[in-house]
């Protein structure tokens, strides 16, 4: 098999499960986690992985990157860094269902075992999609979201750009969730919520508002 170079932005935990889900999709020679400055290598079960600076990064342009940082923020601010001299692959879990005839997906997507994405759906680009969710039909979803582990969204939903979604948090059908909102863990959605708010709860009820 021909491997392909692949650097992981970030070093932390979400890191190491790209890492993980790296090794289970095949086919990506893992060169090194990346951060602002070098560091100590990090071992991962059988696996020593070097961890390389930013600046060592930019001798290797035109290579394969992966965000591995949960934070929406940082993963718009890395995209917006580095997308011009890399190529952001997306990387799926084998195991993923989904009508893929039927769906648009852009570039950069990590998307974690155990989701399931039905049909008639756009997908931008740098999401995060973690284990275990599931997306219904005709959904809307942008670009530099993180949506944490076993997260429902409905049909017809539309989610902007930077939106992260908490934990178990389920957004039911209609809504609509502007750009840089949070959705805390658990929360039940019933309602739209606008961009730069914070919900919480069940049903969810805006906390703050930046």
């Amino acid at each position: 098999m021909n491997m392909k170079d692949v650097y992981i932005l970030g070093s932390g935990g979400f890191a190491k499960e790209v890492h993980f889900l790296l090794r289970q999709i095949g086919g990506y020679q893992i060169k090194a986690f990346v951060e602002k400055d070098a560091s100590s290598p990090i071992q991962i079960g059988d696996f020593l992985t070097p961890v390389i600076s930013e600046d060592e990064l930019a001798s290797f342009k035109n290579t394969n990157l992966v965000i591995g940082i949960g934070d929406p923020g940082i993963v718009t601010m890395l995209s917006e860094k580095f997308k011009d001299n890399f190529r952001f692959p997306n990387i799926i879990h084998p195991n993923v269902v989904a009508d893929w005839p039927a769906i648009k997906i852009g570039e950069g997507n990590v998307i974690c075992a155990g989701v399931s994405i039905t049909t008639h759906i756009e997908l931008g680009s740098y999401n995060i999609i973690n284990l275990n969710c599931t997306i219904g039909h005709d959904t809307v979803i942008g670009s530099g979201n993180v949506i944490s582990p076993g997260c429902n969204i409905s049909g017809r939903v539309i989610i902007e750009d930077g939106v992260y979604i908490g934990t178990n948090a389920t957004i039911l059908p209609h809504s609509k969730i502007g750009s840089r909102a949070t959705i805390g863990a658990v929360s039940l959605v019933n309602k739209s919520v606008e961009g730069n708010t914070t919900v919480v709860g069940v049903p969810a009820k805006v906390l703050y508002k930046s």
